[in-house]
């Protein structure tokens, strides 16, 4: 395979786990609805877990073929797309300013916190262990858990969509599915573009597959915005950071069972930290506006710039 097949499978692939993924998302967004589940806990434990499985199907074929500094380089630019990019574009579709009431900004508050301290302290640890992916997940769990504990369920009427459990589970199977077979060929069509270009796996990771992997999430919030979901847009989209960093780095940690340095990724880090910090300055002034998008965005062309 030449790297110009290698671009266009690339291409191929990323598209299909956009496009596959968007359908999951779909399919259990309307199963929610129907449940009557409340919209930040639609868009944390439900919504940014399966808007992030591309990026779980990536880490588990980084690990069978030998590239996971790639499902690293993934996780952590994904991070980074999700608050600059998926944010940033979404502020720019709205029609009007977004108030942040002090419940959801409570709710982000401990989102950001985790998903920006956890990477911050791998960088101090020399080497990081099968053990503490294991942690990493129980944290995961008992934050998915207390989250679904104090989060308060719809007092409407929940919405019941046009479609009926057999078409919805159908969707979610399907896009599952064509989840996981696109994540397996965008994975070998990346190890082939580290193979021809020379760039490290880190860089291919952060700036092509997390683009990619990060598709879902982007489509997902930019419908939520055009409906005025904004707690479950916000939710889905900085819920996703946590789940990346505990339960897909965790995951990837015990499928791989490698040892990690992480003092290689220490620029990455100390960036989604100045991009969680830009968000959260914004958010804690109560609204999200226009501006804040074209900032995240300036943000988020410095990072393709300086990331190496």
């Amino acid at each position: 395979m030449s790297l110009y097949e290698a671009l266009a499978v690339f291409v191929v692939a990323a598209a299909g786990v956009s496009s596959f993924g968007y359908l999951l998302v779909r399919g259990a967004e309307a199963l929610s609805d129907k449940l009557g589940l409340g919209r930040f806990l639609i868009g944390f434990v439900l919504l940014s877990v399966l808007t992030s499985m591309p990026e779980m199907t990536v880490a588990v074929f980084s690990a069978v073929q030998g590239v996971v500094e790639l499902s690293v380089g993934d996780i952590l630019g994904s991070n980074i797309v999700n608050i600059c990019l998926v944010v940033g574009l979404s502020s720019l579709f709205i029609t009007r300013i977004i108030s942040v009431g002090m419940n959801l900004l409570k709710d982000l508050a401990a989102v950001l916190y985790f998903s920006s301290l956890i990477p911050i302290l791998l960088v101090f640890v020399p080497q990081v262990f099968i053990e503490t992916g294991v942690l990493l997940i129980l944290v995961f769990v008992s934050y998915a858990y207390i989250t679904y504990r104090t989060s308060k369920t719809l007092n409407t009427k929940p919405h019941i969509p046009g479609y009926g459990y057999p078409a919805i589970l159908s969707a979610v199977v399907i896009g599952g599915l064509g989840v996981i077979v696109s994540a397996m060929v965008l994975v070998s069509a990346a190890r082939s573009v580290v193979e021809y270009t020379g760039l490290s796996e880190l860089e291919v990771g952060a700036k092509m597959v997390a683009v990619s992997t990060s598709a879902p999430e982007l489509v997902t919030v930019l419908a939520s915005m055009r409906r005025r979901e904004y707690e479950m847009a916000l939710g889905n989209a900085i819920g996703s950071n946590l789940t990346n960093i505990t339960l897909i780095l965790g995951s990837l940690l015990l499928v791989s069972r490698t040892t990690l340095v992480f003092q290689q990724h220490t620029f990455t880090v100390l960036f989604l930290l100045l991009a969680t910090s830009t968000f959260w300055f914004f958010v804690s002034r109560g609204t999200i506006t226009r501006v804040s998008g074209v900032i995240l965005l300036v943000l988020y062309l410095f990072f393709l710039l300086l990331a190496a």
